[in-house]
This record gives structure tokens, C-alpha cells and sequence, in this order.
């Protein structure tokens, strides 16, 4: 619901999941450093930044999603050596 992503992340700068999302997705954000430097959540006492993570894998997790089959990375593969 739109409360809920109105609800403040970051209350040392008042960013809302809302519009940390909308950043995210507007300038193709792939981690929280670059969150903060888009828009100031997490600068201050860094007590959102793990929700900051939290929304952020969201976010790739619903990009990844929406991605045709071929555009999608391929899945990572392990290997033991030795």
C-alpha cells in the first residue's frame, strides 16, 4: 500500500521507501553506496542501511524478473578445485 512505502527509511535525511525505490529504478542503482549518493539515505547514523540492503535486493530481484530470459545474467556456477 502506498503507506507503507511513504513510511520513512532514513530518518536522519526523512527518505521515504518510496522514493528510494523510485531511484533505484530510475537510475538503475545497484548498491547502497550509490543510494546514498543519489539521495542522502543511510549519510547520517547508518541505522537504514540495512534496510536500505533489504529494499535493494528487492528492487534487483523484481528487475531480474522482468527481464526477457536471454537478457537475464547466467546463473552462477561453482566449481572445486583441488
Amino acid at each position: 500500500s502506498d503507506k507503507i512505502m511513504d513510511k520513512p527509511i532514513c530518518y536522519c535525511f526523512g527518505v521515504s521507501e518510496s522514493k528510494i525505490r523510485a531511484a533505484i529504478r530510475k537510475y538503475g542503482l545497484t548498491t547502497t553506496a550509490e543510494i546514498t549518493d543519489r539521495c542522502k539515505a543511510g549519510a547520517g547514523c547508518h541505522g537504514c542501511w540495512f534496510e536500505l540492503e533489504e529494499i535493494l535486493q528487492d528492487e534487483m530481484r523484481h528487475r531480474d524478473a522482468d527481464l526477457p530470459e536471454t537478457s537475464r545474467p547466467p546463473p552462477a556456477r561453482f566449481s572445486s578445485t583441488g
